[in-house]
């Protein structure tokens, strides 16, 4: 039986992953949030870290494929103080001690 190869085409990314451009380990880097789908990046740069990744949410929902998270997106979480998600995984701002 032949090896299937799979084409460029067959080859395409059917699902969108989030990411959060900053650099790690340093508070206040924060660039924009971006869309990696289909081939296609798209990036959401207000300065506003929770609007953007809403921005990015919806477009993710609106283009129709599957959704998951980069490992850049807890980083940030994780990075910089007042900052979490919600009962929706969506980002929020939150209090500090």
């Amino acid at each position: 039986m032949p090896i299937r190869v799979p084409t460029k085409e067959s080859n395409k990314m059917k699902t969108n992953a989030i990411y959060i451009d900053h650099t790690e380990f340093e508070k206040g880097t924060y660039r924009s949030v971006g869309v990696l789908t289909a081939g296609i990046q798209k990036e959401f740069s207000s300065g506003d870290p929770v609007k953007d990744f809403a921005d990015a949410v919806k477009f993710c929902v609106d283009n129709g494929y599957p959704t998951h998270y980069l490992s850049s997106v807890d980083d940030f979480v994780m990075d910089e103080d007042g900052y979490a998600y919600d009962e929706n995984d969506m980002l929020i701002r939150c209090l500090t001690d």
